[in-house]
């Protein structure tokens, strides 16, 4: 689903709430009821997916059609889940469809593929399988938690585990409140997991890789190069716990510095390290602000 789309149906969502409540909890009985109608019986997964595509179609919009295209083609007979049968919708993000499987499993379907086959036990939940449904159509299974009572409480303990393992976070953290939905509780003591892969990113300077961690040189001689520009000017970085996570977006323009505006501080970065031939940005050929704010959360919340 192109991003562009997904945004504005999130934007509109927010302004339907403040001006017409009604009409907003109007539109998502509808949505829900016309779900919970196409899944009213069990289906194979093979009976599933064009109905995806062409979902997708519908939409319309830039990337919509390429994809709707991958969901419309036929499923191997020897694929493993070729009899997976699928009971309800659980919900979509910017290229995967999850779906509820009568194994009791959450089961993502899109382009793109499993981000760590190994996960990290202490944050996120498991992968049971993965693998490619047709060519550029990719899958992956992981056990079905529970949605329903995730709290700010709970988005906070797996930031700060993730933290605590070298991960930044990502799109886990709203204006008010924590991404509650990227987050679910499993087994008797509903242990919160992290659901969605993408939330979880390798902090600046190491990548993943074999079910761990290892070093990116290039991007930690790059922190090497942003420490000495932070201590040349007395920069100091707001910390970022691992204990007690606090949302950085409430600091409003000033989430990582409090003498600095975070756009003047990446846009003075990006000059600095432009002109310094060790470092050399890693995300394109140019210093991106989103590589930069990588590298700048990294290191607030390692503290070094």
């Amino acid at each position: 689903m192109a991003v562009r789309q997904i945004e504005i149906a999130r934007l509109g969502l927010a302004v339907g709430e403040m001006v017409a409540p009604e009409a907003a909890a109007a539109s998502e009985r509808f949505v829900a009821e016309s779900l919970a109608a196409m899944f009213k019986q069990p289906q194979k997964l093979p009976e599933v997916l064009p109905k995806l595509g062409r979902f997708l179609a519908q939409i319309g919009g830039e990337g919509c059609e390429e994809s709707a295209a991958l969901f419309g083609q036929p499923i191997a007979k020897n694929n493993p889940l070729v009899n997976v049968k699928v009971t309800r919708f659980l919900g979509s993000g910017e290229s995967n469809f999850v779906l509820a499987t009568e194994g009791n499993t959450a089961l993502k379907i899109g382009p793109q593929g499993v981000i760590r086959p190994i996960t990290n036990t202490d944050f996120e939940a498991p992968v049971l399988s993965h693998g490619e449904l047709s060519n550029g159509l990719n899958y992956y299974e992981q056990p079905l938690g529970v949605t329903k009572g995730v709290t700010n409480r709970h988005v906070s303990e797996v930031i700060g585990k993730m933290r605590a393992n070298g991960y930044v976070e990502q799109d886990l953290w709203d204006y008010g409140r924590g991404r509650t939905e990227q987050v679910a509780l499993f087994g008797p003591k509903r242990t919160p997991l992290l659901i969605d892969q993408g939330s979880a990113v390798p902090g600046y300077g190491t990548i993943y890789s074999d079910g761990s961690l290892i070093a990116h040189p290039q991007q930690a001689s790059n922190l090497g190069a942003i420490r000495e520009f932070l201590a040349e000017r007395q920069i100091s970085l707001i910390p970022r716990s691992s204990v007690k996570p606090v949302n950085p977006l409430l600091g409003g323009e000033n989430t990582f510095s409090k003498t600095m505006s975070d756009r003047m501080l990446t846009d003075a970065l990006s000059d600095h390290l432009s002109i310094i031939s060790s470092a050399k940005p890693t995300a394109a050929r140019y210093w991106t602000q989103a590589e930069l704010e990588h590298a700048l959360s990294t290191m607030a919340q390692s503290g070094k």
